[in-house]
């Protein structure tokens, strides 16, 4: 009976610490970038590389810019590094579109972030306010029609992932579905808190 409960107990634990109600748990991983580094060749993201494209149409329904969103996301000794790219379409022939000046995301509030961009000195103004807006300003006029940026990178301390938004920002805001950091659920820690006092409550009547 004692090595049944204990199990259960220790059972509780685990499914605490690693089945969060709404978040996907990273696993150790052996990849390793370095915090705000360049992504070297050979390195691999931890989750599919999401290429997503978008379309900003503005209150009049007119078209002002389209491109296409890369993100990866890799895993470090600090936590998870997510990294962006964007480029924005050619303007079609006949037609003037608008350069993108924003990359801008609210889904980093209570973590810890660090926001660069490679090579930005003179090109990016960084933002990270202390709610949970992160953001990158172009400061070339925006990223005109047929550019594309170099990466764009926040630093976390989260260990999980799941799903949020990230805008794309002129005249009009295409918002488009990326990854995003995650904290484990109030049921999940409940669970691990269950476990927790399970095991020391059976320690002490042991020790009786």
């Amino acid at each position: 009976m004692k090595k049944l409960l204990l199990t259960l107990l220790i059972g509780l634990c685990v499914l605490g610490m690693s089945s969060p109600a709404m978040a996907v748990i990273i696993p150790p991983s052996t990849t390793s970038t370095g915090a705000l580094v360049p992504i070297s060749v050979g390195q691999t993201p931890i989750l599919p590389v999401l290429n997503i494209s978008f379309t900003g149409i503005n209150a009049a329904n007119q078209t002002k810019f389209s491109g296409l969103l890369t993100q990866e996301v890799y895993s470090n000794a600090t936590g998870l590094l997510f990294v962006y790219k964007f480029s924005n379409d050619p303007s079609p022939a006949g037609t003037i579109r608008d350069n993108i000046y924003s990359l801008t995301t609210t889904d980093f509030s209570g973590f810890i972030t660090d926001v660069d961009a490679e090579g930005q000195a003179g090109d990016w103004t960084l933002r990270r306010t202390s709610s949970s807006t992160v953001g990158f300003d172009n400061l070339q006029g925006g990223v005109t029609p047929g550019s594309t940026t170099q990466w764009l990178w926040i630093q976390t301390n989260a260990k999980s992932y799941t799903m949020g938004t990230t805008n794309l920002i002129d005249g009009a805001t295409a918002t488009v579905n990326t990854y995003a950091p995650a904290t484990p659920e109030p049921s999940s820690l409940m669970l691990l808190g269950m476990g927790i006092l399970g095991l020391f409550g059976l320690g002490k009547r042991r020790k009786i």
